[in-house]
């Protein structure tokens, strides 16, 4: 079956300085799938490019190469490319996006009826715009009430709603949540990650969760992909990248969230990130690593199961 999401050896490349020809690899050949209805998470540690991936996918940004593809089509396809003249009004209700900070997120001067109604008026012209947004509101569990009320007047999670609302308006098939728990306060988070569960299963909602909290990627993601210094390093089904980790830096991850769970935690060494042209970006860190993993970048190659991993010390299937 064709996914209905479906990224193909991504990259992204930005240049460092004016003239000077140096550029940094934020993404490195990123490739996976989001199937219709699937719950997948991205994680990995701050600066490994999950951000950055989520512009790409909703298309606030251009990758330096690669392809993004819609019901197995090139989402550039008959819109002019990435910039010109932009993304079309289709693809923009396919694919919403609920964005790290909800402060920053929604403007303060405007009142929240303002937010939830303009994308009602762009894609769904002449819907009865009041009782939508006061069925969004209700579905995200805040007051009909709140529909004046300006978002400067509203709490984190309240305004982290209210962003989900706008996101839902639209009816996506898919939505890129980007961190969307990591600036609430943790009696916040409960609810959010269960606003999102029941909004997939009440809508058939295919979700990109993105987080560095395993916790939260456990309880939304039917599928991890770990992602570090922009590659992907591992991937799977939760329970089995989470119960038995197979790439040296998810086996760091778990240790670090579930200390002692792991009958042999890894220890890492210091060090730093590597470019991907050098070898593995991990192997500085990696306890595991030997000269091969100093050579070269291993591919990312299928193991047990759903499993992949890029690693020379995983055996391939």
């Amino acid at each position: 079956m064709t996914p209905l999401l479906e990224a193909r050896a991504l990259s992204r490349t930005f240049p460092l300085g004016f003239g000077a020809g140096r550029s940094f690899r934020a993404l490195h050949d990123v490739s996976f799938t989001v199937a219709r209805g699937e719950s997948v998470a991205l994680v990995g540690e701050s600066g490994c490019g999950k951000s950055t991936l989520a512009r790409l996918l909703v298309r606030l940004d251009a990758p330096s190469a690669g392809t993004l593809l819609l019901d197995g089509r090139d989402v550039r396809a008959g819109d002019g490319g990435f910039f010109a003249p932009g993304p079309s009004k289709a693809f923009r209700r396919r694919v919403q996006m609920v964005f790290q900070d909800p402060f920053g997120s929604l403007n303060p001067a405007h009142t929240i009826g303002h937010h939830l109604e303009r994308p009602l008026r762009l894609h769904h012209p002449g819907v009865d715009t009041e009782a939508r947004v006061r069925d969004l509101l209700d579905a995200v569990g805040l007051p009909g009430h709140l529909a004046g009320t300006r978002a400067a007047n509203l709490s984190g999670g309240q305004r982290q709603r209210v962003a989900i609302a706008r996101a839902l308006a639209v009816e996506p098939d898919l939505l890129v949540a980007d961190e969307p728990t990591s600036m609430l306060d943790v009696s916040l988070r409960a609810g959010v990650l269960e606003l999102l569960a029941r909004e997939r299963a009440e809508r058939g909602l295919a979700l990109l969760f993105i987080t560095h909290d395993l916790g939260a990627a456990r309880a939304a993601a039917d599928r991890l992909i770990v992602l570090y210094a922009g590659t992907v390093v591992e991937s799977g089904p939760t329970e089995d990248v989470l119960a038995r980790p197979l790439h040296p830096y998810t086996r760091l991850l778990v240790a670090a969230a579930r200390p002692g769970d792991l009958r042999a935690p890894l220890p890492a060494r210091s060090g730093t990130t590597s470019p991907v042209d050098a070898g593995c970006p991990f192997a500085p860190r990696c306890p595991l690593a030997d000269d091969r993993c100093r050579a070269s970048l291993p591919l990312l190659h299928a193991a047990s199961g759903a499993r992949a991993a890029r690693c020379h010390l995983v055996e391939p299937m």
